[in-house]
């Protein structure tokens, strides 16, 4: 198995491993008639498996050549990514339309929360018109900034629920998260700052790899209501969209960055 497919396949089993942990933790530990948590066996496995999965897939994301894929995205491997992103793309589109009915319903409304819905929606654009450039080989002058849609919407939705969970009297509810939208944002910004020819490919795998681990544990929430409907197909679309960033980064070949724009003379030249 190649290291673009090992790698997504090790980040969604360790993530389903740690999903079930997280479910049997709060099952065992979580107290719902006072809301509070008590550690047990479970909790401190979760942290071990969690530990052992971001080295792992550290260790073998960095071993990547940090370069651009090999032959542009064409053929059965661009249709791939380009259906990961659309997929993904679409989920975002529904979180946003979803979270904008949610808090339209809501007694006391969010602005914030209002405004990172609806970024989703653009954000959801974004993402197909940026996976359609890549698939195809053609970057255009505005592809950075397309990137910057979907890493704007994932940084206004870190702080949307932070706010909802910032008078939270017991950090272990909601800590994992706040980790992986934490993880999300640092991925996105790697990527935009790939596109703009810094850092490279590894990085941007590794933390995709990592997001879409905290990302499946923290699904584990939903068992004592801390997931909506919203924030879980938010979560889905984190997921599939850094799933696909990864499997595109670890094809690379070391001259040139996956995500960087062309360059206009040898568009010129061609």
């Amino acid at each position: 198995m190649k290291r673009e497919s090992i790698v997504p396949t090790v980040a969604w089993l360790g993530g389903a491993a740690a999903f079930f942990l997280r479910n049997v933790e709060l099952l065992r530990g979580y107290d719902a008639q006072t809301r509070l948590m008590t550690p047990c066996v479970q909790t401190w496995a979760l942290w071990a498996l969690t530990a052992v999965l971001l080295i792992v897939l550290a260790a073998i994301c960095l071993r990547a050549p940090g370069g651009r894929p090999s032959g542009g995205q064409s053929g059965g491997a661009g249709s791939f990514y380009l259906a990961l992103n659309a997929t993904a793309a679409f989920l975002l589109m529904g979180a946003g339309a979803l979270g904008l009915w949610q808090e339209s319903r809501a007694y006391v409304k969010n602005p914030l929360a209002i405004l990172a819905y609806a970024v989703c929606l653009l954000a959801g654009g974004a993402v197909i018109a940026t996976a359609a450039q890549v698939a195809h080989d053609r970057r255009s002058a505005r592809f950075p900034i397309l990137l910057m849609v979907p890493s704007f919407a994932t940084l206004l939705l870190l702080i949307a629920r932070y706010q909802r969970y910032a008078k939270q009297p017991v950090l272990s509810l909601c800590i994992w998260q706040l980790l992986a939208q934490v993880a999300a944002v640092l991925a996105l910004y790697v990527m935009v700052s790939l596109a703009m020819g810094r850092g490279n490919a590894a990085r941007v795998a590794v933390m995709s790899a990592w997001a879409i681990v905290l990302t499946l544990t923290s699904l584990g929430d939903a068992r004592i209501g801390g997931i909506d409907a919203a924030t879980a197909l938010t979560d889905a679309f984190a997921v599939l969209y850094l799933s696909g960033q990864a499997w595109l980064m670890l094809r690379a070949e070391p001259e040139q960055s996956p995500l960087k724009q062309n360059d206009p003379e040898e568009n010129d030249d061609e």
